[in-house]
């Protein structure tokens, strides 16, 4: 049987079909696709606690390895730490010290590695870490011994300059340390030169004497004591070259013993010791001060020499303080000297008392940079500054006019120098015209010419000082040897006096001869005119000249007796000033020599004058009897008497 099927609905129909069977498909993979979702779920449950645990034992594998490999860093590290222990706990002598460095600077690099990596062994980093600081402190005990040594004894060792030089330049590398290696080296280097000084101190320091022993230049131990401190200083800066050390660490090193020297030492017992409050002291012990303020001022300018005037600016503070709390000892010497001159039982006849203050004088001369340095803070002629004035300035003073200002200490100290010649020598002359002196017995009829001799005689001994005293003749210069002369000067015109009086004699007389035979006088008469009486002011003949060619050898009766008058007083006022002259007993051979030249320069030509203009003239018939001596008897004379 046939049937009439339509494509369409077949092609449908298979379609539908196969689309049944497709959702059945469908859902059966679906239903799978559940299924599975539904193991997987479960499975991926089940599975992770698994891969968290792989993990986790993946993990502890790794901190294992790591763990082992710390271990291993640790264990290597710790080999390492027992070697650099070996090594750094041994002497630095045994090691050498460039290893023990080299070593210590190992360790402390390690040190410092270690203490970031390896936190959990704190046992291992703390035992290393006082290993290394130990060492460090017994590297600096060892520094410190080597720079506790003598300069003399490291700068004979390049060994020991070499391991200085080495340790300072390990903690040059450490900036945050070096300070205290420099602190260190100032302080112990210091420490020794106070210390080699100790022994020197006490030598030095002023010691109180009886008031009758005079000090004896260069006992006192400041010398010696300046010479170590300068000595020790110069091995210091010698030292600081070689390890190439600053010069600012040498000044601190010398400032620290310079402050020893000015607050523990020398200073403070020279104060105590030179109290200006009891001025004789001081005055007693002058050339013990003055020889301390020499040292103390070489001291100073040695040092600036070497560590540099930065260095030694304290000390030079402090010790012109204390110089010039002393410079009022100038005007105590004036003092002395009225003290002692006006004393009751001061002998001017004794030339014992002059030596003893011109010797003073001269003594303190020999500290000239002290006595320069002390008179720089006076103006010129501030130490004669007193109320009531001394005595002296009021009767003459040998003073030159300052015409170029000068302000010089130089000039002061010889002004000074020669106001105290002046002052001893004029505190005489007023003690010889005093009432007590002129009633003297060995003054005689307290005579100017006397006094004069006494006063050149005196002034002949400071002459002599002076010129056998390299320190007081530099001192004085020129200017105090022109003073010098012109005192003496003033004491020659006294001792002249009598010899002056006879050579008057023949000036006024023959003057009124003159007048009255050509009524005009020649030549010149100092202080007084001619035709005074016997009374009037004679003048200074020394240097009269005496004119004879209008004199006229016809004399007239007046004339004649004025002459033979004339002779008469001359020879007995020279018989007389033969006679004074002859008591002086002169037994020094230059002073004698010296007044004699000046008695014939002064009497002989006066007496040539008179001879040469009326010895051959009318004005007697018996010369003799007025003319004793022709020009030849009056020189043979004046040459066996004078």
């Amino acid at each position: 049987m046939s049937f009439n099927v339509d494509i369409d609905e077949a092609d449908v129909a298979v379609l539908n079909q196969n689309l049944n069977k497709s959702k059945e498909l469908f859902a059966s993979i679906s239903k799978s696709l559940g299924t599975i979702s539904n193991k997987s779920v479960n499975a991926s449950r089940n599975i992770k606690p698994i891969l968290e645990d792989v993990n986790k034992l993946s993990d502890n594998k790794r901190q294992v390895e790591r763990g082992l490999n710390i271990l291993q860093e640790v264990s290597e590290s710790a080999r390492i730490i027992n070697n650099y222990e070996s090594i750094l706990n041994q002497s630095i002598e045994l090691i050498g010290l460039n290893q023990y460095v080299d070593t210590l600077n190992r360790a402390k690099s390690l040190l410092k590695n270690l203490k970031g990596k390896f936190k959990r062994f704190r046992g291992i980093i703390n035992n290393f870490e006082n290993t290394v600081d130990q060492s460090d402190l017994k590297l600096q005990t060892f520094y410190q011994s080597l720079i506790h040594q003598p300069a003399s004894e490291l700068l004979n060792s390049n060994s020991k300059l070499s391991d200085i030089k080495g340790i300072i330049a390990l903690y040059q590398q450490q900036e945050d340390n070096v300070s205290h290696i420099y602190r260190d080296y100032c302080r112990i280097r210091s420490s020794i030169i106070i210390e080699n000084l100790r022994s020197l101190k006490v030598a030095s320091e002023p010691q109180e004497r009886p008031a009758n022993v005079q000090y004896e230049k260069g006992s006192n131990g400041i010398a010696k004591f300046v010479d170590r401190f300068i000595e020790q200083i110069k091995q210091e800066s010698i030292l600081s070259q070689h390890l190439e050390v600053s010069n600012d660490h040498l000044v601190t090193i010398g400032d620290k013993a310079l402050d020893d020297l000015i607050n523990n030492s020398l200073l403070p017992s020279m104060s105590q010791f030179f109290n200006f409050k009891n001025n004789m002291k001081v005055l007693n012990n002058d050339t013990l001060l003055l020889e301390m303020i020499e040292n103390l001022l070489r001291l100073k300018d040695s040092l600036v020499n070497v560590i540099g005037a930065s260095g030694v600016e304290t000390y030079d503070y402090k010790l012109g303080t204390f110089i010039k709390g002393y410079h009022e000892i100038f005007q105590e010497y004036f003092k002395l000297i009225e003290h002692r001159l006006s004393l009751p039982t001061a002998n001017l006849q004794n030339d014992g008392i002059i030596v003893e203050l011109i010797s003073k004088i001269r003594r303190i001369t020999e500290y000239k940079y002290s006595l320069l340095t002390l008179i720089s803070y006076y103006k010129l002629g501030d130490w004669l500054s007193t109320k009531p004035p001394f005595k002296f300035i009021n009767v003459y003073t040998s003073v030159i006019p300052n015409l170029n200002n000068d302000s010089s200490p130089e000039y002061l100290l010889s002004s000074f120098l020669s106001d105290t010649i002046d002052a001893i020598m004029i505190n005489i002359e007023i003690g010889l015209n005093s009432p007590s002196a002129s009633s003297s017995a060995s003054l005689t009829h307290g005579k100017k010419s006397a006094q004069g001799f006494t006063l050149i005689k005196y002034l002949d001994i400071v002459e002599t000082i002076v010129n056998h005293a390299p320190s007081l003749h530099s001192s004085l210069g020129s200017q105090g040897l022109e003073r010098l002369s012109k005192l003496k000067n003033r004491f020659l015109k006294y001792f002249l006096d009598d010899w002056n009086h006879a050579s008057y004699i023949i000036i006024r007389d023959m003057t009124q001869i003159t007048a009255s035979q050509a009524h005009t006088m020649t030549g010149s008469n100092q202080g007084g005119g001619g035709g005074g009486g016997p009374n009037s002011p004679r003048p200074s003949t020394t240097s009269t000249i005496i004119s004879t060619a209008s004199v006229s050898k016809h004399l007239n009766n007046k004339e004649k007796e004025q002459v033979k008058e004339m002779f008469k007083n001359f020879n007995e006022a020279f018989e007389e000033a033969l006679r004074n002259y002859e008591k002086y007993n002169i037994t020094d051979p230059q002073l004698k020599n010296y007044l004699g030249n000046e008695i014939k320069k002064l009497i002989g030509n006066t007496y040539f004058k008179l001879y040469d203009t009326f010895g051959n003239s009318d004005f007697t018939k018996n010369k003799s009897k007025y003319i004793k001596y022709d020009k030849v008897q009056f020189e043979r004379l004046l040459s066996e008497k004078i």
